[in-house]
């Protein structure tokens, strides 16, 4: 069995960080493959960095995963702020005053934090498709239309995450 200490568990041991050590390689092989295929497929550092790497499943899985845990955190800062409030209102005590308003301060820090992921990770706003030279190809009659259907969709793996596939 693996024993591994990470700054969330410290001195983790037993079957579980077995399963941990084994997704978190699982992951990060999955990314590297991923880039690797995307570059070999003509994606430049420049493209990536423009899409945010939005067409690589993992990264995208975790920029979601941040969005959704930073709603919790927001949710759950809305009602600690909510009933210590209401206990403040009752009784006057200035303990849970103060709770109240940090939780409100640290509920609305979280709200700014997420709506910049969602803003600059998540969305991508105004990101038309790059111009595409094709070189070398020559047609004829009778080319099948699943390759002209085809053609051009791994240049706009962006648009396609968004479901916009006219155009292409």
């Amino acid at each position: 069995m693996a024993s591994i200490s990470t700054p969330f568990n410290i001195g983790m041991q037993g079957p579980w960080a077995d399963v941990y050590l084994l997704f978190a390689q699982a992951s990060l092989g999955v990314l590297l493959i991923c880039l690797f295929v995307r570059t070999v497929l003509g994606a430049s550092p420049f493209f990536l960095a423009r899409t945010r790497c939005y067409e690589i499943p993992p990264l995208r899985l975790a920029f979601h995963t941040l969005h959704i845990v930073l709603k919790l955190i927001l949710a759950g800062a809305t009602w600690i702020t909510i009933q210590h409030s209401w206990v403040y209102f009752e009784t006057k005590n200035d303990t849970h005053g103060v709770v109240a308003l940090t939780a409100g301060g640290a509920g609305l820090l979280t709200l700014l934090l997420c709506r910049a992921v969602f803003a600059c990770l998540i969305r991508i706003a105004d990101n038309p498709p790059p111009a595409v030279t094709v070189r070398n190809v020559e047609t004829s009659e009778g080319i099948n239309s699943f390759y002209l259907e085809n053609l051009g969709r791994e240049q706009f793996p962006q648009m396609l995450a968004y479901g916009h596939t006219g155009g292409l």
